[in-house]
């Protein structure tokens, strides 16, 4: 699917995109939560595959799944969010698969480039993983640049170097002449990466690879894989200019090395070296060989609980050396302290707790009981779980809490407790079976806690039918029958497609054009009287006179046809008496015309694309092309949803339903309109003592609104000496404090 307008230049958008997610980060979250993989934005060429290979519908901020995998076009480039905090620039003609099982997300590059941010650092029980042909490379928090060349991919690379300038100049300047095996690079621009690959004999090495610097692995050359200084070049222009451009980007980059000013210092044939003194990359010099200089190569170790992360570096002579990382020890997880041991008069108890990331423990002593202890009320402590039994997914578990005494350790309580059952924690919905147009396809699911399985059916997509026109037969052309076939798994419906023979000429009746007379011949000639023909023949009359003609002539200057060239020869009459040449007469076959077989098609017409069909004559071999027409797109509209009082509407909109094509004008949201109030109504009037009400109605959606009107209280007529006071209004005697207020 083709994308117009995006980017005003190569990258510019994702540059856009990398702002704005270092700038809000907060605003981003709450897009999408962690977990969630979206396509943000692309330009050019763009397809998501879902895990059977079938092509999915694609728009910018689409959700796609586990599995599935993104390519990039000649010319294209697509920015995906992983999670929150880590964003994924790819250049052209690149293909990456990703995959997520909880915590642990991995990510396929097939061929291509690609700029990974990982702009938070992972937590502990995550990881992120991206395996190349030659390498893996494992993602703490860091940016890296990875470049992968599949060389069994011959149809996709040979398009990807032609297309990409920059992938095309650093396999020139990095792979050997005429190498066509896999190759993988990775340059880290910010932090630190680890690349594990295997080496010659098979033998896992990793790496660990700081910002400034690059690891080259090609199939056959593993032994001569080296961490070695990287420079601009290996990034390639676009790719430079795309960093500077993004203030932030580039300042992270800048902070972290030199590697956007730098050269590429160190050429393909170069090993680089680490002197045992300074502990620097050198590269080896040209000159007289030198006594035993160390060849080191790093394995990362990363911080655990009591250590911090550190980088070993080892030659193959034994001698290492180490450097501490700037991870620092993670210290001890701690869980709550339990008793294991009680404590009693003549006995100190026992209290533990465990790390929950090394499994360390610690212990602390708890004093002995007083022998005789005062009299005293109980000091209830929190209770603590005994004879634990862990719920699962669908059953419940039990356990008991125990409520001990603080002060004599005597057991106060113990009461059973039932732990619901968890319920099943479902992961993402994946194709078993896509379906197609006759036939069901099938999803599953599994919970993550227990692995159960849950499948349901999705139902077949139906035939998208598409009828080709009747052609009909000449006199000297076949014809065909009009036929409906699929143009999705192209089934051929009834009626079926069916030759109808050449009609042959309608001949008229003969006309003379030329009188024969003696010793000269005449001409008469026909028509063919079908519409649209126009084809003539002619004949001659012989002529009449002395001469005595056989009744046979004779046949000269014979030459055999073919298919598309007739016979042709001349008809000679010599008088029988004295030899003349009577007449001679060259006639003329028509070519029979290639006996062609049926139809065949060599590339099927899409929504815009034009088809190609073709046929061979069975006679000669010549084989025919024709060019079909581009089937059309076949829209649908999606009706427009009118806005309400309350509840927001959305415009109408089109797309095709055989490519997806999304047509313009696209689908917006049109806010709630609001109540449209009418006047109020009194509906009950208030009296002295009794409250009223007053209504009004929206005039749109026929809701009411309704408002208490207050009692209007009692109005008192003055009474005398004596006499009870009267309400004016109701008669009622009454308390003059209940009277109407003041006006």
């Amino acid at each position: 699917m083709k994308k117009k307008g995006t980017f005003r230049r190569y990258f510019a958008m994702a540059a856009i995109v990398l702002l704005m997610l270092s700038i809000c980060a907060a605003a981003l979250a709450e897009s999408y939560s962690a977990g969630v993989m979206r396509l943000l934005n692309y330009e050019g060429e763009v397809h998501i595959l879902d895990a059977a290979g079938n092509s999915r519908f694609i728009m910018e901020n689409v959700r796609f799944n586990s599995g599935e995998s993104l390519n990039t076009g000649a010319g294209a480039m697509a920015s995906v969010g992983l999670d929150a905090a880590k964003i994924l620039t790819l250049d052209s003609m690149t293909q990456v698969t990703f995959t997520k099982e909880s915590n642990r997300m991995t990510l396929a590059l097939a061929s291509g480039r690609l700029l990974l941010d990982v702009q938070e650092k992972l937590d502990e029980n995550e990881s992120f993983d991206i395996q190349t042909s030659t390498m893996t490379v494992g993602i703490r928090g860091t940016i890296v640049y990875l470049t992968s060349f599949d060389g069994s991919e011959e149809e996709i690379n040979r398009q990807l170097l032609e297309s990409n300038e920059s992938f095309r100049e650093l396999l020139n300047r990095t792979l050997p002449t005429d190498y066509t095996g896999n190759f993988s690079q990775l340059v880290v621009l910010e932090g630190t990466a680890v690349a594990s690959y295997e080496d010659e004999l098979g033998q896992k090495q990793s790496v660990s690879v700081h910002a400034g610097e690059k690891i080259t692995v090609l199939d056959n050359m593993r032994d001569q894989a080296a961490v070695t200084p990287a420079g601009s070049a290996d990034l390639g222009t676009d790719m430079v200019n795309f960093i500077q451009s993004n203030p932030i980007l580039a300042e992270k980059v800048e902070e972290a090395s030199d590697i956007l000013n730098a050269e590429t210092a160190i050429q393909e044939t170069e090993t680089v070296i680490v002197e045992e003194e300074s502990k620097k990359n050198v590269p080896i010099s040209s000159g007289e060989p030198a006594e035993h200089v160390h060849v080191f190569s790093g394995t990362y170790i990363p911080a655990t609980c009591t250590a911090q992360g550190e980088i070993v570096y080892t030659c193959d002579c034994g001698e290492t050396f180490s450097t501490v990382d700037d991870e620092a020890a993670l210290g001890h997880d701690w869980g709550e302290w339990s008793v294991t041991i009680a404590p009693t008069t003549e006995t100190e108890g026992q209290e533990k707790r465990q790390c929950a990331r090394c499994g360390a423990t610690e212990t602390n002593p708890i004093a002995r009981l007083d022998p005789t202890p005062a009299p005293h009320a109980h000091a209830p402590m929190e209770a603590v779980y005994e004879n634990e039994i862990a719920a699962s997914c669908e059953e419940a578990g039990s356990r008991e809490a125990v409520v001990y005494c603080g002060t004599c350790g005597e057991e106060i309580s113990r009461a059973s407790e039932t732990i619901p059952a968890l319920g099943h924690d479902w992961g993402e919905w994946e194709v078993v079976t896509a379906a197609d147009c006759t036939t069901e396809g099938k999803i599953k699911r599994n919970c993550q806690r227990c692995g159960e399985i849950q499948q349901e059916t999705t139902a077949a997509n139906g035939h998208t039918l598409v009828t080709e026109e009747a052609i009909p037969a000449t006199c000297t052309e076949s014809g065909w029958t009009a036929h409906i076939y699929c143009s999705v798994c192209e089934t051929v419906m009834e009626p079926y497609q069916t030759e109808i023979p050449p009609l042959g000429h309608d001949w008229g009746e003969w006309e003379t054009v030329e009188n024969a007379t003696c010793g000269v011949e005449g001409l008469k000639r026909r028509a063919c009287r079908r519409e649209g023909c126009g084809a003539e023949e002619e004949q001659s009359i012989p002529a009449t006179g002395a001469h005595v003609t056989p009744e046979e002539p004779t046949i000269e200057n014979y030459v055999e046809g073919s298919c598309t060239k007739g016979e042709s020869f001349d008809e000679v009459l010599y008088c029988t008496v004295c030899g003349a040449e009577v007449s001679r007469t060259p006639v003329s076959a028509d070519a029979p015309g290639h006996v062609w077989g049926p139809w065949e098609v060599v590339t099927a017409a899409g929504c815009t694309t034009e088809g190609k069909i073709k046929r061979n004559c069975q006679r000669c071999g010549e084989i025919q092309q024709e060019t079909t027409a581009a089937n059309g797109h076949t829209l649908v509209t999606e009706e427009a949803i009118p806005a309400t009082c309350t509840e927001s509407g959305w415009t109408a909109h089109i797309y095709c339903s055989v490519c997806e094509t999304v047509m313009e004008p696209y689908r917006t949201e049109i806010p709630p309109l609001g109540h449209d109030w009418g006047e109020w109504k009194i509906v009950a009037e208030p009296d002295c003592i009794h409250e009223g009400q007053r209504q009004r109605v929206c005039s749109r959606c026929e809701q009411t609104e309704s408002e208490i009107l207050p009692a209007k209280g009692h109005t008192p007529i003055p009474a005398g000496y004596g006499e009870s006071t009267v309400c004016a209004v109701c008669g009622a005697t009454i308390d003059p404090s209940t009277s109407a207020p003041d006006t």
